[in-house]
């Protein structure tokens, strides 16, 4: 939960607009994507966000795990980035 706190106000203090969709974020956070259901449920909820939005970039936040993946369903592309917490906070926070 505190990791959750600490990006949202990343967000908000960063002016980016933060909304929940039946508790999915548009970006996501979880602790890692090993679990093959951990991995679809995150990936899924993330493009029923994008969806919403007429998004086709999404964020996936996780402890370590860091790759980029492209995900094609129903005719569309979705590029779907997982960073780690950390490399993710020094992107988006000024020191």
């Amino acid at each position: 939960m505190l990791c959750e706190v600490g990006i949202f106000l990343v967000l908000v203090g960063n002016k980016y607009q933060v909304c929940w969709i039946k508790d999915v974020f548009a970006d996501s956070l979880c602790a890692e994507l090993y679990d093959p259901e951990t991995k679809q449920r995150k990936i899924s909820g993330l493009i029923e966000a994008m969806n919403r939005f007429s998004l086709f970039n999404g964020l996936i936040i996780t402890e370590n795990d860091e790759y980029d993946e492209i995900i094609e369903t129903n005719d569309k592309k979705y590029d779907i980035s997982i960073k780690p917490i950390w490399k993710w906070l020094r992107m988006n926070v000024e020191l």
